[in-house]
């Protein structure tokens, strides 16, 4: 089985084993993740490790503080047999044994996709993944949010520079241009 240890400053390490057959590991602040990592400087949800047929990769989904690697940033990074990865401040160590990669290498002969299939594939996770969706929705938020306090903002000093209501100015003048005065 795969190794991860992730270590917190100040903070006991935490081991955890990983099945060959987990095609895929959340990691993140949040409980709700696979490997729940203790610390401010990760993010909710921080990271997925991904299965390959070549090994396993460690992909961003939007965290703050990303994945490093020797002070450099990656999205998406290919983990060695035996390497060491920050996340935040969380450092994380990836062993992997050559039977174990062996292993892998064996599952993914026996059932490969058709070209097709795995190019299908590639395409819906390029196009739609759930970070996507989340900073859509999270855009959307803070858009609405801006525009109701601009609205406030400009109702008030309305209010202050002419006594009456922006939205009744607002009404009248559009029940004047319908009667057409």
């Amino acid at each position: 089985m795969p190794r991860i240890t992730i270590h917190v400053p100040g903070l006991t390490s935490q081991p955890y084993h990983i099945e060959l057959d987990r095609p895929l590991i959340t990691l993140g602040r949040g409980n709700d993740n696979d490997v729940v990592i203790a610390s401010s400087s990760v993010s909710t949800h921080h990271a997925e490790l991904k299965r390959t047929a070549s090994g396993y990769e460690l992909h961003d989904v939007g965290s703050t503080n990303g994945i490093m690697v020797d002070e450099v940033r990656h999205m998406i990074l290919s983990l060695d047999k035996d390497c060491t990865v920050y996340l935040g401040d969380a450092s994380m160590h990836f062993l992997l044994s050559d039977e174990e990669l062996a292993t892998l290498g064996e599952k993914k002969s026996a059932v490969a996709p058709s070209p097709q299939r795995a190019a299908a594939a590639t395409v819906a996770q390029e196009s739609s993944p759930a970070s996507t969706l989340d900073h859509l929705v999270a855009t959307t938020i803070v858009l609405l949010l801006a525009a109701l306090a601009f609205f406030a903002g400009l109702a008030l000093r309305h209010q202050k520079e002419t006594g009456a209501s922006l939205i009744q100015d607002i009404m009248t003048k559009q029940g004047s241009k319908v009667s057409g005065h």
